[in-house]
């Protein structure tokens, strides 16, 4: 695929880095609370906007897209069905934006954004997503950060260019607070395996931890309850007939996919709107025309590669912290969890 950067490390294997430096207290955080801490760290990137502190902001960079990476790795491992995983960050990423604008399918964003809030019937949208996410998924884990930005680059760029600092930086923070939306939709689902609900078992939950699947359980569990309800639209359904007291298995079921698909699409769309940061950061520092040393301290890559004094990809990363290749920063965390 053109849009491979042979010259950085994949994502892929920055995940599996920070698992390896991280794997022990990892081990006893739970999915929401990887969440808490990248939107820590993505307020941080707001404040530095506001304060025109780059150094802050490119730190809390680092910090953001290795929470990020943990957060998709806790999900690929954990136990907890409800919020089971089976791809990877960049993959996730691919589902909204498989080379091509999430919302109106171009190669450069044509977008018409009164539109796009008009917008009720996504099931449609996400099928058509998943058949070009299909064609790119087999190089998806080939992705470094510096491809998604020119992805990125390619398809948004001129918006960009043409959007205030802050206003990115309040997108960003919006899409993580619509992530943190969809943990809590599934932390309130995750007794669900125990409740012995029609359509609702441990088939069921193994599969839409995959995304093609996740994508048809939704669309057919939808199908149906638009048929229920005379209407057409998801919106409809999702915003006006179903009810928290609803206890019929399809209204259950729909809730739970509804969670798991935002779970997906606001991980992709908080990790677009970050990449966008990065964009403008690189715009403005190269209207400042520093010295070359100097401007090449604000390239994500190469400042995550210092920050864990990982010169390779055969190198283990290093804790800032405490120093060490395998964690030893002093918690204290529930362990019976």
């Amino acid at each position: 695929m053109s849009e491979v950067n042979n010259n950085a490390r994949s994502i892929e294997e920055w995940a599996k880095g920070f698992a390896t430096l991280y794997a022990i207290p990892d081990s006893y955080r739970r999915p929401e609370e990887f969440w808490n801490a990248t939107m820590a760290h993505i307020s941080v990137i707001g404040e530095s906007i506001r304060r025109t502190h780059y150094h802050d902001l490119i730190k809390a960079a680092i910090h953001t897209f290795c929470w990020m990476c943990c957060y998709v790795d806790k999900c690929n491992n954990t136990s907890d069905r409800v919020f089971k995983v089976k791809h990877s960050l960049s993959e996730i990423v691919g589902i909204k934006f498989p080379l091509i604008c999430g919302h109106c399918g171009e190669k450069t964003c044509q977008c018409d954004p009164i539109k796009m809030d008009a917008e009720g019937d996504k099931s449609s949208k996400y099928g058509e997503l998943l058949k070009e996410w299909k064609k790119i998924q087999p190089g998806l884990n080939n992705f470094a950060i510096d491809t998604w930005i020119d992805v990125f680059r390619r398809i948004y760029g001129g918006r960009i260019h043409l959007l205030a600092f802050e206003n990115l930086g309040f997108h960003l923070l919006e899409e993580a607070g619509e992530e943190a939306m969809a943990v809590r939709q599934l932390v309130q689902f995750r007794g669900i395996p125990q409740e012995n609900i029609e359509g609702v078992d441990d088939s069921f939950l193994e599969r839409i931890a995959y995304i093609p699947d996740l994508i048809e359980e939704y669309r057919d569990t939808m199908k149906e309850l638009k048929n229920r309800f005379g209407t057409t639209s998801d919106k409809v359904v999702l915003k006006e007939k179903i009810r928290s007291t609803d206890d019929s298995p399809e209204a259950i079921r729909i809730r739970l996919l509804k969670g798991k698909v935002d779970f997906f699409i606001e991980l992709a769309d908080t990790f677009s709107w970050f990449c966008a940061v990065l964009l403008k950061l690189e715009e403005i520092v190269k209207n400042m025309a520093l010295p070359d040393d100097k401007a090449k301290s604000f390239q994500i890559e190469r400042s995550i590669i210092e920050r864990y004094r990982s010169p390779d990809p055969n190198t283990p990363l290093t804790c800032y912290a405490c120093e060490e290749t395998q964690c030893k920063c002093l918690f204290f965390p529930e362990k019976d969890i």
